[in-house]
């Protein structure tokens, strides 16, 4: 073919209204190709005004049930939360070899499936070839580096994953997965530290955490897959504040579970799992134990112990409401590990409640026990007695606070005979 150079800068026949279109219909391959539909509907209408001009009603025909296509897979893919859109990791270059790089740091847009033992060995791999396999070092974590402490002669990379950063009032303009995973500008990473060296305290009571909010050139999706980073701004987490956040993003965890329009299972019961089996996550019940304990709580301020509190009991509200989404979409085979969840969360609640109060957790295990049934009727014995110790089963028994229906009435009726 003959070259635009040849031709002239805009005589080629690219440069033409057919020339337009072919590029367009290109690049809405490319944008269904990476689930990108948003973007590809708005190239669409734009080949759409081609048409129209040309009174091409044949083509505005296929455009528009494409366009058709290109909605419902919108719908679907939010309804199954099946899109794997974009991972980014902050990478930092050390070593006067990297050049203007040297110091720097940059985001890099990867594809969803790109962990971060993928990026750092490609890089590594990459600067290797350039440098030696024996300069070329990687190094571990998120902390702040050193410079004076690295070798000169060497060349250092860091990487690590960082999530987009969305302010509240963001995240009240942008509801769906594309709106939250498009026009990025703002990442973060968190990095634990020891707020003590006193041994006698638990893990958990000396691990705070550091917020790192990251801010780039230009938002992504960009041309250019990575971007550097232009400000950073730190935040500083007390152990307490931690455990907050903590127990405050597994309850949206679960929430993002159960919201959706279509629930699956699969990823529901793996949130469950780590929210209500104490073998597996004893996370909530240490929280409470040591920020909310008779011996601990006077060391916190009361605005913080409150917020915790708080926390704990829309926790424990959401587990309820997650485990009636569970019971309702699970097939026969999955009975036995539901009743394993029901028993979890009433363990798990009984304990919270000894550190935040009944009053917390609004919702009451008295009418869980009349709604709900069980095939073990050891659990049935559990949910009565914390029945019989919560404060709140008169305001449970007129509905006005009640847990939802986790078993089958069925069994209940058979264990209570």
């Amino acid at each position: 073919s003959t070259s635009a150079s040849e031709e002239g800068v805009c005589s080629s026949s690219a440069f033409s209204r057919q020339g337009l279109f072919r590029e367009l219909q290109a690049a809405v391959a490319s944008l269904k190709l990476e689930q990108i539909f948003e973007t590809a509907i708005i190239l669409q209408r734009i080949g759409s005004l081609i048409h129209k001009k040309k009174r091409d009603y044949a083509e505005l025909v296929n455009v528009y049930n494409d366009l058709t296509g290109l909605c419902h897979n919108i719908v679907q893919s939010d309804e199954l939360q099946g899109r794997l859109f974009a991972n980014y990791y902050r990478v930092a270059f050390y070593g006067k070899d990297f050049g203007r790089a040297d110091g720097q740091e940059f985001i890099y847009k990867e594809h969803g499936f790109v962990r971060l033992s993928d990026i750092s060995s490609r890089l590594r791999d990459r600067y290797s070839a350039k440098f030696g396999a024996d300069r070329v070092l990687t190094l571990p974590g998120t902390g702040v580096v050193d410079k004076s402490k690295l070798d000169p002669a060497k060349l250092y990379i860091q990487v690590c994953s960082v999530e987009p950063h969305l302010t509240d009032e963001q995240l009240k303009e942008r509801k769906t997965p594309f709106q939250k995973n498009t026009n990025l500008k703002r990442f973060i990473f968190a990095t634990p530290f020891q707020t003590s060296t006193d041994k006698e305290l638990s893990e958990t009571e000396r691990t705070g955490k550091i917020k790192t909010v990251l801010r780039v050139e230009h938002p992504f999706p960009f041309v250019l897959k990575r971007i550097k980073v232009v400000s950073k701004k730190e935040i500083m987490l007390t152990p307490i504040q931690t455990s907050l956040e903590a127990i405050r993003g597994r309850t949206r965890a679960l929430l993002q579970e159960i919201e959706t329009k279509q629930p699956n299972s699969k990823t529901l019961q793996i949130v469950l799992q780590g929210s209500v089996l104490l073998q597996v996550n004893a996370g909530p019940l240490e929280f409470c134990r040591v920020f909310l304990g008779p011996d601990h709580v006077h060391k916190y301020q009361p605005a913080e112990v409150k917020a915790l509190k708080h926390a704990m009991g829309e926790f424990v509200k959401t587990c309820v409401k997650a485990l009636a989404v569970n019971k309702s979409i699970i097939d026969a085979d999955q009975i036995a590990f539901h009743d394993q969840l029901v028993k979890g969360y009433v363990s798990m609640k009984t304990e919270v409640l000894k550190y935040i109060g009944v009053g917390q957790a609004s919702q009451s295990a008295s009418d869980l026990l009349k709604k709900a049934g069980s095939s073990n009727k050891i659990e049935l014995a559990s949910m009565r007695q914390i029945a019989q110790t919560s404060t709140d089963i008169r305001s449970a028994r007129s509905g006005s606070n009640a847990d939802v229906n986790l078993l089958s009435t069925s069994a209940a009726t058979a264990a209570e005979k």
